[in-house]
């Protein structure tokens, strides 16, 4: 018997929880144009992680937080079709949080201090980055990565993966999907 979930139940898992609400968190630099794509989205609003007026370059290279409506073709292009065509699109977050406090945290995590003190960009969505770091990160950090309350959700090809902190200590959950969407 194969075990499993299809893609339908993965994504209906994303707003079990009253009040829930789901951001993708998509890199441009792995989505070609990114830009273009939200302008046509069907979705409750969006916003890019970096502050400020962009070049056009650095727009088509910058992250963007984007809510998701379960209901419209969009969200299904984001769930299903860009893990597939652009492995390391980026992550969903699932919280009772709007776009904006959302997009706030995120920014926060945007940036790292090394050793010397220097600040650096992180692009800390990346989903191959996050799912090696997360098991090494201190109580205090993941304290900060979890500081809104939100669900990391990893999707890949083979299955989604949700993170999040109980009581202190990371949780993760695989869930394999039994084939791949069409």
């Amino acid at each position: 018997m194969a075990t499993g979930y299809s893609y339908d139940q993965l994504k209906a898992a994303l707003w079990t929880h009253a009040g829930a609400r789901v951001h993708a968190l998509l890199d441009g630099r792995v989505v070609p144009g990114l830009p273009g794509l939200l302008e046509q989205a069907e979705s409750p609003g969006w916003d890019c992680l970096q502050r400020g007026a962009l070049s056009a370059q650095a727009a088509r290279e910058a992250a963007y937080l984007v809510e998701l409506d379960p209901a419209v073709a969009f969200t299904d292009r984001v769930l299903r079709d860009l893990p597939r065509d652009f492995p390391g699109f980026g992550l969903v977050l699932v919280s009772t949080r709007a776009l904006l406090p959302m997009r706030e945290h995120c920014r926060s995590l945007s940036e790292v201090q090394t050793p010397d003190g220097e600040r650096r960009p992180w692009r800390w969505w990346d989903p191959d980055l996050l799912e090696r770091l997360l098991p090494e990160l201190s109580p205090s950090q993941l304290d900060e990565l979890f500081a809104v309350g939100q669900q990391i959700v990893l999707i890949g090809p083979g299955g989604w993966t949700w993170y999040a902190l109980r009581d202190g200590v990371l949780a993760q959950d695989a869930r394999p999907l039994l084939a791949a969407p069409k």
